[in-house]
């Protein structure tokens, strides 16, 4: 059993002169970072997030530090087995507002989107719909969607949810969210999360993924 986690260059040190299995498992990892920086500095791409399963690149950063964990996160069991997790939690606030903005064009909701990454507290979440998606939907079960988007169907759909507990900085993200919104959307609804309407939380759920076959034309799940 090893544990991980984010340790200093010294600490690292410390670690490739063990002559157990850890130890081993650190200098083979560790070799292998060095011998294919080249590589690995080639292949790195700037993005706010990486979800991919073997993320070698944040394995061992410029300081030196060096922690495991990112290549067993995502790696689903092939390189070992997580048994134990010890994690910070932001904090949590029911009290959320929900917005559901439609939009004439994928371009006008990166628009959108971008421009609600860059404020200085973005939202919490902020989810992309295709139109395409909808079109599907609206083939398979019409009812799903009835109510819940405009009569056109929209190119794009953004859900975007802000849950800042400070009640007076979260009223004033609202209202820089809700400009960007009516800048770049066709229309928009909004909601608070406690008292969601059926029609936002359908719209919610419409992210998530379908499956369906020609011959009996149903939702999955």
């Amino acid at each position: 059993m090893i544990e991980t986690g984010r340790i200093t260059k010294r600490e690292l040190g410390k670690k490739l002169g063990l002559t157990t299995f850890e130890g081993e498992v650190y200098r083979s990892l560790d070799k292998l970072i060095e011998e294919n920086r080249d590589k690995i500095d080639k292949t790195l791409r700037e993005i706010s997030k990486n979800t991919a399963g073997y993320n070698i690149f944040d394995v061992k950063r410029k300081d030196g530090s060096f922690d495991l964990t990112p290549l067993f996160v995502g790696a689903q069991g092939t390189l070992g087995i997580v048994t134990e997790i010890t994690c910070e939690t932001e904090v949590h606030n029911p009290e959320t507002v929900v917005f559901a903005a439609f939009f004439d064009s994928i371009q006008a909701a990166c628009d959108a989107a971008i421009a609600l990454k860059a404020l200085p507290n973005i939202p919490s979440a902020i989810e992309f719909v295709d139109g395409n998606l909808l079109n599907i939907v609206n083939q398979l079960n019409p009812n799903q969607l009835k109510k819940v988007l405009p009569d056109v169907l929209p190119k794009a759909v953004l859900i975007v949810e802000l849950d800042d507990p400070n009640d007076r900085r979260r009223k004033k993200n609202v209202k820089r969210i809700r400009q960007i919104i009516d800048k770049n959307a066709r229309e928009s609804r909004e909601a608070s999360r406690c008292r969601t309407s059926r029609a936002m939380e359908d719209t919610s759920c419409l992210g998530e993924p379908l499956a369906y076959s020609e011959g009996n034309r149903r939702l999955y799940p």
